[in-house]
C-alpha cells in the first residue's frame, strides 16, 4: 500500500472537489460546463506556483483543508457537504465558496508551510508560499477530533497558534485516508524531528573548532584581499590612523554574511571594542580586537574575562602586529602571567589542518572556573 498521493493526484483531488462546489453552489443549473475554465485557470495557477517555489519539496509531504492554520492565522470554512445543504441563495458571494488548502512539506532541518485560498466561481488563487520554521522547534504532534473533522496539529516553540490541517475525505483505497493519514503525518514528522535533534547534539569541541575554522577562513579571505584594505595600509604607512575598529568592522560583514548573527558593540569610556556573534550550534562568541601598538594590549585578557559570564567557556582575541617582525615571543609572555590568572603549561601553538598558519590557546581561571582564551595574530606586512 502506497502511504501518500502522488502529486498530479492532489491536483486532481483539488480540481474535482472544486467542481463539487460548483454542484454545491449554484444546485442542478448546469453551471459545472461555463465555470471549468475558472477550475482549469486556478488548477494552473496552482501548479505554476508550484514549478516556481517548489511547496511540495522533494521528500516527506502532506496536506489538508478548510480548517487550517499556518501558524498565526487560523482560516475555517464550510466543507462542501456543509455548504451544499444551506438554504441561502447567494452561495456563490460568500467566502466559504473558496477551498482553502495547507500544504506543508519538510526540507533538510525545516517545516515549511504554505497556504492557498481558491475561488470556485471566478478566477482567483491567494497563497502564502514557503513559511519556514525549524524542525528542532517541534514541540509535539497531535490529532484531534471536531465535529467529525480530523485535525492535524504540529505545535511549534514560540507560534501563537498550532500549525494545523483538516485531512481531506477522497477515497482511494490504494493510499491512506482519514485517520491512517492523519496518523502517517504524525508519526512520520516526530521520526523526522527527533533525528534532526540527535544530529544537532554536536559536541562542545567540534562547535568551536567550527568557529575557529570560519574565523581563520577570514583571517585568509583578508590577508589574501585582491585590493588591500585602506586601513592596513594607513596602518603601513604610519599615519596617525592606527585603529581596530576597522578589522572589527571587516569581520562584522564577513560573520554576518555566513550562518552566523554578528553584533558591534559600542565602544566603551575605557576603549574596549568587541564583536560578538553567534548562531544555534555553537552559541555566543566574543572576540576582542586589538592593535600591538596600543598600551592596552597588556590588559586584553583580563578584558575578554570581563565579558565572559558562566555560560561561556572561551573567548578570542585578534592582535594586529603592525611590525615587520614577528610578536608572538613577547605577546606569550605578556600573557602567560599569574596577574591574568593563567594557568601554567596550559599555553599551546596550534597548526590550523595541513596549512603552515599557527594560531594559539591558553588556559586562565576566572574565579572559580577556567576559561579557554584563542590567540589570532595578523601580521600586516
Amino acid at each position: 500500500m502506497s502511504s501518500h498521493i502522488s502529486k498530479d493526484t492532489f491536483f486532481y483531488i483539488i480540481e474535482q472537489r472544486l467542481f463539487r462546489y460548483i454542484e454545491a453552489i449554484f444546485g442542478n443549473r448546469g453551471m459545472g460546463a461555463s465555470l471549468a475554465s475558472v477550475i482549469n485557470c486556478n488548477s494552473e495557477k496552482m501548479k505554476s506556483l508550484a514549478s516556481q517555489d517548489n511547496y511540495f519539496g522533494e521528500g516527506f509531504w502532506g496536506y489538508g483543508i478548510n480548517t487550517i492554520c499556518d501558524g498565526n492565522e487560523l482560516m475555517s470554512h464550510l466543507d462542501v457537504e456543509e455548504i451544499k445543504y444551506k438554504s441561502a441563495s447567494n452561495k456563490h458571494s460568500e467566502k466559504y465558496r473558496n477551498l482553502l488548502v495547507l500544504v506543508f512539506k519538510v526540507d533538510g532541518d525545516f517545516l515549511f508551510v504554505s497556504t492557498f485560498s481558491i475561488d470556485s466561481c471566478q478566477v482567483g488563487v491567494e497563497a502564502k508560499i514557503n513559511t519556514k520554521y525549524y524542525l528542532k522547534d517541534l514541540e509535539n504532534a497531535r490529532i484531534s477530533n471536531s465535529k467529525n473533522k480530523i485535525l492535524v496539529e504540529f505545535i511549534i516553540k514560540g507560534l501563537s497558534n498550532p500549525i494545523l490541517f483538516q485531512i481531506d475525505d477522497y477515497s482511494f483505497p490504494q493510499n491512506l485516508s482519514n485517520g491512517q493519514l492523519a496518523k502517517y503525518y504524525i508519526d512520520k514528522i516526530k521520526e523526522i524531528s527527533a533525528g534532526v535533534l540527535k544530529e544537532k547534539v554536536i559536541p562542545k569541541q567540534d562547535v568551536r573548532l567550527s568557529f575557529i575554522n570560519d574565523f581563520i577562513e577570514g583571517i585568509h579571505k583578508l590577508q589574501k584581499s585582491p585590493k588591500e584594505k585602506s586601513f592596513i595600509t594607513s596602518i603601513k604607512n604610519k599615519g596617525t590612523g592606527r585603529d581596530e575598529a576597522p578589522f572589527r568592522d571587516w569581520f562584522n560583514d564577513w560573520f554576518s554574511g555566513r550562518k552566523y548573527r554578528a553584533e558591534v558593540e559600542a565602544p566603551k569610556g575605557n576603549g574596549r571594542i568587541d564583536l560578538r556573534v553567534c548562531n544555534t550550534e555553537c552559541g555566543e562568541k566574543i572576540i576582542e580586537f586589538k592593535g600591538w601598538w596600543n598600551e592596552n594590549r597588556k590588559d586584553v585578557v583580563k578584558q575578554v574575562n570581563n565579558y565572559l559570564t558562566e555560560f561561556e567557556g572561551d573567548a578570542y582575541i585578534f592582535m594586529i602586529n603592525h611590525l615587520k617582525s614577528p610578536i608572538i615571543d613577547k605577546y606569550k609572555i605578556m600573557l602567560c602571567k599569574n596577574i591574568y590568572g593563567y594557568v601554567e603549561d596550559t599555553w599551546q601553538a596550534i597548526t590550523f589542518g595541513t596549512t603552515d598558519y599557527l594560531y594559539y590557546s591558553s588556559i586562565h581561571k576566572i574565579g572559580n572556573k577556567s576559561k579557554t582564551v584563542y590567540h589570532f595574530i595578523f601580521t600586516i606586512w
